[in-house]
């Protein structure tokens, strides 16, 4: 697995934040992860890719009638997220460290793709959604739980300009969902929110064909 430096930054920071992540983030984080997971629609059968799937928060609500396979940069967010699995029975999830930028599956593997709170986290946000468009099959789901940059002015601004201060703690606040989403394969279904003033929007998109968003801007 190749890693750039700003990769490895970021995979420490979340290794340090591995021990605590659940009691920290888990009471803001999973009650949106799980309406996510919840609205995602899983029918029986069907293969599962959480991308960024950290200490496994959402594990405990995918349907046991699916397939999950979920993935993160962090070994300590996968050990974390294994122990988890273990101790629920969830005999119907595998866990693996992997780069989202170098997802290590074939095109058209994945009837849905999921990342929650991971978008505003990688080096390349753009890449990491081409790699999820590339591995989701043709008409499959691509769900995207996160933060965008706002596109009122004055909001943007103040995001712009606090973003070098959360890079430092993990994530960034200056994304565009625009930028990242631009030229792809994906049309967005819907979007909606867990409540009317959630800074974090679920993005619900469909892939209309099997292929890499063209290089571009990663922000």
């Amino acid at each position: 697995m190749r890693e750039t430096m700003e990769t490895k930054r970021v995979e420490k920071i979340y290794s340090t934040y591995a021990g605590v992540y659940d009691f920290v983030f888990g009471g803001v984080l999973e009650p949106r992860i799980s309406e996510a997971v919840r609205a995602m629609n899983i029918k029986k059968g069907d293969h599962v890719l959480e991308v960024g799937v950290g200490t496994g928060l959402s594990l405990p609500y995918y349907p046991y009638h699916c397939t999950v396979t979920g993935i993160d940069l962090s070994r300590k967010m996968i050990e974390k997220a294994k122990k988890k699995a273990a101790s629920l029975n969830l005999d119907h999830v595998s866990l693996r460290v992997m780069n989202a930028e170098q997802l290590e599956f074939p095109d058209d593997t994945f009837h849905h793709v999921f990342a929650a709170f991971v978008i505003t986290t990688v080096p390349e946000p753009r890449k990491v959604l081409s790699e999820m468009t590339r591995v989701v099959k043709r008409g499959g789901q691509v769900v995207l739980l996160n933060h965008f940059r706002s596109p009122h002015p004055f909001i943007g601004k103040i995001e712009d300009f606090l973003s070098p201060f959360f890079s430092r703690l993990g994530w960034r606040t200056d994304v565009r969902f625009e930028a990242i989403s631009q030229g792809t394969p994906l049309e967005v279904v819907s979007v909606c929110k867990f409540k009317k003033r959630d800074p974090w929007k679920i993005v619900f998109m469909k892939s209309k064909i099997n292929a890499h968003i063209p290089p571009g801007s990663n922000t």
